[in-house]
């Protein structure tokens, strides 16, 4: 499989170093997972190519940046069909989506306590669940006070490990460019100021914003879901918090093995 993807990856992780080239890029971000794979990928090709560019990589995911980025207020996507309350199998998933404590949720949404009982929260349980909470300005200010508490970690680890004196772009494997546009919240609140938040695709969905660029290897709508699996082998889980290591005073993302 693996011999196959390359033909894949390889072309698109040049075609990015090139055009990162061309268009006066200094570092290159690979983001986890997808960029673990990539990054080996890039930095192969900038030693046998004598490329001038750097690369670097950064643990993050939708997941870990979503709730941080909100801060004046809740996106609807947390609510729509890519978001938080998708796929909920029993209460207790409703719980870690709604980043409340259970005492917290149902103090706030009583009715909930008689979702125990059911097999799965799908469906039209599910959007009963999503009208309830978009439409309750209760639970949007307690999940922005979570987020502000949040976003003290994600802003360090971004600004210790992102050099914003430089002209940099980040890359990635493919998607709707909902995370970039998540990422780019935390960037600019890192930076203080409004940053540039450029990202490589092989094929992303969603169109440029004014500071959100996405550039793109191919622009025919094509559908590159069957190379998840190959990035869901990295030797780790999808990033989902950071945290502070005392001895060294740096903030850390919780990496998480998982081997293959």
């Amino acid at each position: 499989a693996y011999a196959y993807v390359g033909s894949a990856l390889v072309p698109y992780v040049h075609w990015s170093i090139l055009d990162a080239l061309q268009r006066g890029y200094e570092t290159l971000y690979f983001i986890s997972r997808d960029g673990h794979f990539l990054k080996k990928i890039a930095d192969q090709i900038i030693t046998i190519r004598n490329y001038p560019m750097k690369t670097s990589f950064i643990y993050g995911s939708r997941q870990a940046w979503r709730v941080p980025s909100y801060i004046d207020k809740l996106d609807s996507e947390m609510f729509g069909r890519f978001g938080n309350f998708v796929g909920m199998d029993s209460f207790d998933d409703l719980v870690k989506a709604s980043w409340l404590e259970e005492e917290e949720l149902l103090a706030l949404f009583p009715q909930f306590a008689t979702l125990k009982q059911l097999p799965h929260l799908r469906g039209a349980t599910a959007e009963k669940i999503r009208i309830l909470l978009k439409d309750s300005p209760e639970y949007h200010q307690k999940v922005l006070a979570i987020a502000a508490e949040r976003r003290k970690l994600v802003c360090e680890y971004l600004k210790q490990n992102i050099n914003f004196n430089e002209k940099f772009a980040f890359v990635e494997f493919w998607g709707r460019g909902y995370t970039q546009d998540v990422f780019a919240r935390l960037l600019n609140a890192t930076a203080h100021k409004e940053v540039d938040t450029d990202f490589y695709y092989v094929r992303s969905l969603s169109p440029n914003k004014l500071g959100i660029h996405r550039h793109n290897f191919i622009v025919a709508p094509k559908n590159f879901s069957y190379f998840e699996p190959i990035f869901a082998s990295a030797p780790y889980q999808s990033i989902k918090d950071y945290q502070l290591n005392e001895r060294t005073g740096k903030v850390e993302a919780v990496v998480i093995p998982a081997p293959n």
